[in-house]
């Protein structure tokens, strides 16, 4: 069986997180590895004890990419090509490599042009200015001529229907292993002991905090709630260094008393089963905002897998994802927010009610069983580039 290599854009953020789900999925019954340039001082946290191969170059500027045009290429021979987000530094560096765009498999989850309308450089001038910093690599300019070509590209999957209205494809939602997120193997009080949490409610957001996925909004309806029996807020895997985090925690750490918050740093994804049986609650309130609404968050499928009780907002298909199976409230809500955090910390039948039909829900339609059954008919299309 030919070998597959998945190139992500960047090994050292959680873009890292779909290149290894597509490789976990094909690893059954092909030989995988995950390729690409490593932008930062260490590959992502969380795939590390994954048992995925992982072929990394240290990049620091721009002028660095033909050199790893040429390293890429080398990789890839004899290889399938999967590339995860059309950029200039997983798309933009296969196609300087040599691999034609029916020769590869692009995979994209998000609406890249939508996060840098949430967070990047604003007006022209400032997203020209970004362009031509020599450390600035997937710029808007960049990103914005990428997409412009994304017609070429035929064997397509994406993580959404907004993703498919927008570039067509077939959707590969982010699906899950239902054996390994299984509520049934940590008990929820063994996993609070484990991370040093009381017996209260806990409500969890779990990945890496950003504004357009609403944490602030969370951070304002829960610290709001003052009774004796308000729940606490586990923020697990928020990297202390990252700029948002920084602005974030010591708002955090002022708002909430300390029995009430607690903060993890980016963890592997073995230990995701202990610290989500940890809380009762997953909340998901994304932003009605570009960035958000390309975004389905893969957070959701983890939370549903793990039976938990859901919260989520109305954007970007959360709601038709969860099937009636948790809350819904409207973007920016944070009264809305309160008062569905408030029902689901009392009502402990409610959020077993919800978690076991999410959970249903998981395995019925988002389990590793059903990505497969997507993902292996467009790997049967590929063959070995650079082959004899």
């Amino acid at each position: 069986m030919t070998p597959i290599a998945f190139i992500c854009p960047n090994l050292s953020e959680n873009c890292l997180g779909r290149t290894l789900l597509l490789a976990q999925l094909a690893a059954d019954n092909s030989v995988v590895r995950m390729v690409g340039p490593q932008l930062g001082s260490n590959i992502w946290a969380p795939a590390t004890t994954a048992g995925i191969p992982i072929d990394a170059l240290r990049i620091k500027g721009t002028w660095e990419l033909p050199r790893a045009s040429r390293w890429l290429r080398q990789r890839l021979r004899g290889h399938r090509v999967v590339v995860t987000k059309p950029l200039a530094t997983s798309l933009g560096l296969t196609v300087a490599a040599g691999v034609r765009p029916s020769e590869m498999l692009l995979d994209n989850d998000d609406w890249e042009l939508g996060l840098h309308a949430s967070h990047g450089a604003s007006g022209m001038g400032g997203r020209l200015a970004a362009f031509a910093k020599p450390k600035a690599f997937n710029t808007w300019v960049s990103t914005w001529a990428i997409e412009r070509t994304l017609g070429r590209f035929q064997n397509v999957t994406v993580s959404s229907e907004f993703l498919q209205e927008r570039f067509g494809g077939t959707i590969l939602p982010h699906v899950r292993d239902t054996d390994v997120l299984n509520p049934d193997r940590v008990s929820t009080p063994a996993a609070k002991h484990k991370l040093g949490l009381d017996d209260r409610v806990w409500v969890g957001f779990v990945g890496t905090p950003r504004s357009h996925k609403g944490v602030e909004d969370l951070v304002d309806a829960i610290a709001s709630l003052r009774d004796a029996s308000a729940p606490g807020l586990l923020l697990a895997g928020a990297d202390p260094t990252d700029q948002f985090a920084e602005r974030l925690l010591p708002d955090l750490r002022a708002r909430l008393p300390r029995e009430r918050l607690a903060i993890l740093p980016p963890f592997p994804f073995n230990e995701l089963v202990n610290v989500l049986s940890a809380v009762d609650i997953v909340c998901l309130p994304s932003r009605d905002e570009p960035g958000a609404r390309g975004q389905m968050p893969a957070k959701l499928f983890d939370a549903m897998a793990m039976g938990r009780g859901l919260i989520v907002t109305t954007v970007n298909g959360m709601p038709d994802v969860l099937g009636g199976a948790g809350l819904v409230v409207n973007p920016g809500d944070v009264a809305g927010l309160r008062g569905a955090l408030e029902r689901l910390s009392k009502d402990g039948d409610l959020r077993r009610d919800l978690g076991m039909r999410a959970r249903q829900r998981a395995v019925d339609r988002y389990s590793f069983r059903a990505g497969r059954a997507i993902l292996n008919p467009k790997l049967a299309r590929l063959s070995g580039v650079f082959c004899p």
